[in-house]
């Protein structure tokens, strides 16, 4: 059944007519990040091409979650110029994402899953960011795996919907992550199914390496291993605090090897997850406009 089953799922991720495309939104955002000029400008006039994109932006920018102010933000110009590129950035390529998996997964709770999705982004780029200051670039990369990170449940769930069902209610039973669940039943988890298509996606390596390695750091390269253990810590520390989604459990503690990788101190993680808890607030937010 195990060997079967992954052999179907590697078949059907092999045809990529079958699959979602990559938002274009995601693309341009990535470069405009690597522009060292016009970011603010260019990215301004990306957003402005999408009216519902640019609604939701001037949504979310007025919100309590911004301090929204008395007067009113009307403008894209002025939303990217209070908040920043980057965070804006940000929020285009959640709000894109999202809105390609929007008809995929019937058997997932959306608000939910973008909820968790976003807190992870955000959990991954404040940790690296507290001890990679001077790499910005890595921290974009960073948000951008920790938001994708579980898009391989979609596909899953799309394709092969008996057994992600059967994984659903195991993970319920058993009380266990799925990622263990997944490698008894289907012979390959979310996370590697993520990647192969983040792969066809063509998003950097490390993007793909720390979405198919995010439940087992210490299988990625070398070079994508950090990126990996930030995702896998980042994602431990928000279903510890209950910023989950219903298909996966907090695993045993957080790994050892993760915070030596990493450079926290065991002592410190009670006041890390209670940063990453107020910083996820956004994901609260980002979750009513799905």
């Amino acid at each position: 059944m195990t060997d079967s089953a992954r052999e179907a799922i590697l078949k059907t991720l092999s045809d990529i007519n079958k699959l979602p495309a990559i938002p274009e939104v995601v693309v341009r955002v990535l470069q405009l990040v690597n522009q060292k000029s016009g970011n603010a400008e260019n990215l301004a006039k990306l957003i402005n091409e999408d009216p519902s994109l640019a609604a939701n932006v001037l949504k979310l920018v007025n919100s309590a979650l911004y301090g929204a102010q008395v007067k009113e933000i009307t403008s894209i110009k002025a939303a990217v110029t209070r908040l920043g590129s980057a965070e804006v950035s940000r929020l285009c390529m959640s709000l894109g994402v999202a809105k390609v998996f929007s008809g995929m997964g019937s058997g997932i709770r959306h608000k939910e899953f973008w909820k968790h999705s976003l807190a992870v982004g955000i959990a991954a780029r404040m940790i690296q960011s507290e001890r990679d200051s001077a790499d910005d670039s890595l921290g974009e990369v960073v948000f951008t795996a920790g938001l994708l990170h579980d898009v391989g449940a979609f596909i899953l769930d799309q394709f092969f919907n008996e057994l992600f069902a059967e994984v659903q209610k195991a993970v319920k039973e058993e009380d266990r992550s799925a990622y263990g669940i997944e490698w008894e039943r289907l012979g390959i988890d979310h996370g590697e199914v993520g990647g192969i298509l983040l792969g066809h996606w063509g998003l950097p390596e490390d993007i793909v390496a720390a979405v198919s390695w995010h439940h087992a750091p210490e299988k990625a390269k070398d070079e994508h291993r950090r990126v990996a253990y930030l995702i896998y810590l980042a994602d431990q520390l928000c279903n510890e605090i209950g910023l989950s989604f219903d298909y996966e459990t907090a695993e045993e503690a957080v790994r050892p090897e993760a915070l030596s990788e990493l450079g926290v101190d065991m002592l410190d993680l009670p006041q890390l997850t209670e940063r990453i808890g107020e910083e996820a607030q956004k994901s609260e937010m980002f979750s009513s406009l799905i």
